[in-house]
């Protein structure tokens, strides 16, 4: 255990962490001066445990208090407004990047004792409260430090259109071998972004003796008026005493007579602006502007102050040269010069921002080689050629597969010589854009002479973290990586109808659609074979030309024993030329020939393709932030694709033939996601439909920003943390790993590790896309399925009244709350009764019209000869430990293709075959809306 540390989060293994926000040393070297020994205290009453003071060895406070994002101001001359750890664990280091706590994840309070769970009841005893902010000053409206307690708006504090949407409920837990010890507050949809929110728990919570609930004894002190015995303790006083306040005037405002157990602050981070400003820059750019006369005063502050000023004491004498009267007339005066010109040509804060535009990392049309030496018939394919299936032999003998590379900007790290970077790499702030904007304001300074440069702030430690106050990344490398493409055989497509279709471009329709599909955890892109040879065969009746592209998920690729999932396509490295991509870093598979050793998490390079073990290394629980930006990456691939895709930068089969390099523009783009493919996706496609983005982005051209005609999302789910957890196949190694370093189910270390894990990942979890996705698709007209096998034992259909083995309740997690949430954005109110989102299952197996919004239930009770988690990419596999004798799916395998065709060729949900869909026991209660 490190001793002292903000959060005590002790390394036990790259999977685990020890203990969270709770120091168990209590022979540090903690000043107890704030302490008051009082023989008045009753220490039978049920407390909270919260002991808010660093020093102290009773140091715990809940894993989302806003206390611990301000401490960084404090701690020198850099601040980003993001958390402060000298920890060096995951959990500890992850907490250093963020700038908010999550939106999805469950707000635990941790209590000495059982509470009465009778008297524990929300907006009455526990209440979540929204808090309304001003902006850092009335000329830059749109910079909000959200967790600084001193922008609250005291004369409009309680923010009632946040409180009257919001939904949540509130629970008491057993955690650490207590009982009812614990109350919860579990989001049962998203809190909203970038927000401040008082946490409070007043004394009518009792405790299981039927007396009112205290406050713990550090609190009642730090937040008190008896003199604290050390100055420094004042900062924690006045973040306590600015909850206590605000929960004084919402129990007065509502009539609550009752005192306050425990109050304090939280804020969200803002999950979407990242995103929204890499797909569309002109969302940020007016924030940008009013960052830069910001930080060009900050930075004039900062360099009249001693190299030792603290971030703290820069803000103040900022604030001081800004007030009417300062204090320091000099540095006021400095101050006022350098933001002049900026005040004198309203105009020159976006000249200096419109100079950098073009060099934003926004999605655009990327380099692209289709290589002629690599057609072949699908058919041949050995997995398919093997498979004894005359059908899918047969309808293989429609479609050519073609093979190529694109080149995407990497944000992530290349492995360097011992692939470290890939375990411990991250996306950070865009130096360039940084270099660029000074540059620009260089070149004014002949008009403006009194002009300052700036920096953008950094960590205590210097890193550039991305954060909703910087959203831009820096591109680390370019790779071209492998492109795989199923379209039709125009010569038989041509035989098969009588000469009815011709798919060629020059002498017929040629393609009609482009559909992308993106696999999901631990395969390939091998796993669009099957799916592609349907979409394209089943879809010439029609009159439809499909092509199907796949690329691979970061750090994936082929590789195992049959070089791929399904066998048959070619290793990078055997087709692609480096000479059609000079600006490239990398050329190859995109694991770079690493993954993990057995029984071990670390990189280890590979001699032969057939040791890569595909995406072993893209969950990291020793890294959070590498797996939310492996997450992130995969939505940035796929936002470039589509763009290369719709701008027609590809010609799917490499000759200028049949299929010219412009084939593609302005045709029918769709979208198919499987199992991880589905969770990058649902955040892609949610960005592709929002018509804000689209409207406002002024940069580049509309052309490279798709709008998709359908959405496919296949065995799906959201609140990832809380899914893994309740995934049977999942679990036991995640868990085990943190098992293996003290981290136990049923322990409050274990929720708060989940917890800061989720608030690192939330940007890009679906729980935070769907209801937008449902909201944007119905708007649009978009076609779109989501489908689920019910008993997933990879992705769980839910984890709210059945959560798996010793997992608690999570009604945000699995397939059925992303259904939910999708449903509620399109209109919809019970996601059960279909009326948003219509339910195709057993009891109702009714065909969707155009456009659809559909969700499809496939029974699954025996995953060998039912449906189970692949059955969408691999209906027929060998035998397994769990299928001794291989499974054979194909029946469920028929139906979700035909739904899926359905979608894409006419945004419609067509059911042929009832007797493999089922009925979920557990529809009815998602997100509790029973």
């Amino acid at each position: 255990m490190f001793k002292k540390t903000l959060i005590s989060l002790a390394v036990a293994s790259s999977l685990g962490l020890t203990g969270c926000f709770d120091s168990a040393d209590s022979g540090g070297n903690a000043n107890p001066d704030y302490l008051i020994t009082d023989t008045t205290i009753d220490n039978t009453l049920v407390r909270p445990i919260f002991d808010p003071v660093l020093t102290s060895p009773t140091f715990s406070v809940p894993a989302n208090f806003d206390l611990v994002l301000l401490l960084g101001a404090g701690q020198s001359t850099n601040y980003d407004f993001t958390g402060f750890s000298n920890g060096t664990d995951p959990g500890s280091v992850a907490v250093s990047d963020l700038e908010g706590y999550s939106t999805s994840g469950q707000i635990d309070i941790r209590f000495n004792g059982s509470v009465d769970p009778a008297t524990v009841i929300a907006n009455q005893t526990v209440h979540l409260v929204p808090i309304n902010m001003k902006p850092v000053s009335a000329s830059t409206p749109d910079i909000e430090l959200t967790a600084n307690p001193a922008y609250i708006d005291a004369a409009n504090p309680f923010n009632i259109e946040k409180y009257a949407t919001q939904n949540f409920r509130t629970e008491v837990v057993s955690l650490d071998g207590g009982s009812d010890n614990v109350i919860r507050i579990t989001p049962l949809e998203p809190l909203a972004d970038q927000t401040k929110y008082l946490v409070l728990v007043t004394d009518g919570v009792k405790g299981a003796d039927g007396r009112p609930t205290a406050q713990s004894v550090p609190y009642s002190q730090i937040s008190g008026d008896d003199p604290l015995g050390n100055a420094g303790f004042q900062s924690i006083r006045d973040v306590l005493n600015a909850a206590v306040n605000l929960s004084n005037g919402w129990l007065a405002a509502n009539g609550i007579d009752a005192g306050v157990t425990l109050a304090y602050t939280m804020t969200t981070s803002n999950t979407k602006t990242v995103f929204n400003a890499v797909t569309a820059p002109g969302t940020y750019l007016g924030t940008l502007g009013q960052q830069v006369v910001l930080y060009s005063a900050l930075q004039v502050v900062r360099d009249n102050l001693p190299a030792t000023a603290t971030a703290s004491t820069v803000f103040a004498a900022l604030a001081d040269a800004l007030s009417a009267s300062p204090t320091n007339v000099e540095l006021a005066q400095k101050v006022g010069a350098a933001v002049a010109p900026y005040i004198q040509d309203a105009t020159l804060g976006q000249q200096v921002v419109g100079s950098i535009v073009p060099n934003l990392p926004f999605p655009k049309p990327r380099t692209t080689a289709v290589y002629d030496s690599t057609i072949k018939s699908a058919a041949t394919l050995p997995a398919i050629a093997a498979s004894g299936n005359a059908a899918l032999i047969g309808a293989a003998q429609l479609v050519n597969v073609s093979e190529g590379a694109i080149e995407l900007p990497y944000y992530q790290e290349l492995p360097g010589t011992d692939g470290t970077p890939l375990v411990s790499g991250m996306w950070r702030g865009d130096t360039q854009l940084e270099a660029g904007l000074n540059a620009t304001i260089d070149a004014f300074k002949a008009t403006y002479p009194t002009l300052s440069n700036f920096s953008f702030p950094r960590d205590n430690d210097g890193t550039f973290n991305l954060t909703q106050y910087m959203p831009f990344p820096e591109e680390n490398a370019k790779v071209a990586v492998p492109v795989t493409i199923y379209y039709p055989n125009v010569a038989a497509v041509s035989a098969a109808t009588g000469g009815t279709l011709n798919c060629s471009s020059t002498a017929g329709t040629g393609i009609t659609d482009v559909v992308i599909f993106q696999h999901g955890i631990t395969v390939d892109r091998s796993v669009a074979t099957i799916p592609a040879i349907n979409l394209t065969a089943q879809s010439i009746a029609q009159g439809k030309c499909i092509a199907t592209i796949a690329i691979d998920q970061p750090l994936h690729g082929l590789g195992g024993a049959t070089v791929g999932t399904i066998p048959g396509l070619t290793p990078a490295d055997m087709y692609i030329d480096p000479a059609d991509f000079p600006n490239a870093d990398y050329v190859g598979e995109r694991h770079f020939y690493y993954s993990t050793p057995a029984g071990a998490f670390s990189p280890q390079e590979e001699a032969a393709i057939t040791d890569v073990r595909s995406g072993s290394l893209f969950i990291n629980l020793g890294s959070m932030q590498t797996t939310r930006d492996n997450l992130r990456q995969g939505v940035m691939d796929l936002l470039n694709l589509s763009a290369t895709i719709a701008n027609g930068a590809l010609d799917i089969d490499g000759t200028l033939g049949d299929f010219g390099q412009a084939q593609l523009q302005n045709k029918n783009i769709h979208f198919v996601g499987h199992s991880l493919g589905g969770i990058t996706g649902a955040a892609f496609a949610s960005l592709l439909e929002n018509p804000v983005l689209r409207g406002t982005n002024t940069a580049t051209s509309t052309l490279f920003y798709p709008e998709l005609t359908s959405i496919s999302l296949m065995n799906t789910g959201s609140q990832l943390t809380k899914l893994v957890e309740n995934s049977p196949s999942l679990a036991p190694q995640v868990l085990g790993g943190l098992a293996a370093a003290g981290v136990d189910q049923g322990t409050s270390t274990l929720e708060a590790y989940l917890y800061v894990l989720q608030s690192t990942i939330d940007n890009v979890d679906p729980v935070n896309y769907g209801k937008n996705l449902g909201a944007f698709a119905t708007a649009n007209g978009t076609g779109l399925l989501m489908s689920e096998v019910l008993g997933d034992l990879t992705v769980p259909n839910e984890a709210n009244v059945a959560p798996l083995g010793a997992a608690l309740s999570a009604p945000l997690a699995g397939t059925e709350p992303l259904m939910a949430l999708i449903d509620l954005g399109a209109g919809g109110g019970l996601l059960a009764d279909g009326n948003g989102t219509s339910i195709i299952s057993a009891s109702s197996p009714l065909p969707v019209g155009a456009p659809a919004n559909a969700a499809s239930l496939f029974f699954g009770d025996n995953p060998c000869i039912n449906a189970n988690h692949g059955t969408f990419v691999a209906p027929a596999t060998p035998a397994t430990e769990q299928c001794s004798e291989g499974s054979n799916t194909s029946a469920a395998f028929a139906e979700m293709m035909g739904e899926v065709i359905g979608n894409v060729t006419q945004q419609a949900i067509p059911v042929t075959n009832s007797a493999v869909l089922g009925d979920s026991l557990t529809i009815d209660f998602a997100l509790d809306q029973n």
